[in-house]
């Protein structure tokens, strides 16, 4: 026993802390990149004139998406995707899943 726990379960606590940590950090790395990504996309746009090409780029799904005939119900996705792809990052360097980010 260490600490109170036995040894195996503050291995475990200090596990979870750091996969919060890194699941976090991802998180914040991509709420900051999230506005910059917005920005390229709006103005590839060119207020209608433009290509569009950093939009597909930066949003692929929400692209198909659009053409395919969706609407203004896309809208939240395109603020919480790169948030959720930092966290997923984040959680998958905690656990050791490489592989899994390549996905």
């Amino acid at each position: 026993m260490v600490d109170g726990l036995p040894r195996n379960e503050k291995v475990f606590v200090q596990v979870q802390r750091q996969m919060n940590k890194t699941s976090i950090i991802g998180l914040i790395i991509g709420i900051i990149i999230t506005p910059f990504t917005l920005y390229l996309a709006v103005v590839s746009g060119g207020a209608g004139h433009g290509d569009y090409a950093w939009a597909a780029i930066f949003f692929p799904l929400e692209s198909l998406m659009m053409v395919a005939g969706g609407s203004g119900v896309l809208l939240p996705f395109v603020f919480v995707q790169y948030a959720f792809y930092g966290w997923f990052i984040g959680y998958c360097i905690s656990k050791r899943w490489f592989l899994l980010i390549s996905l």
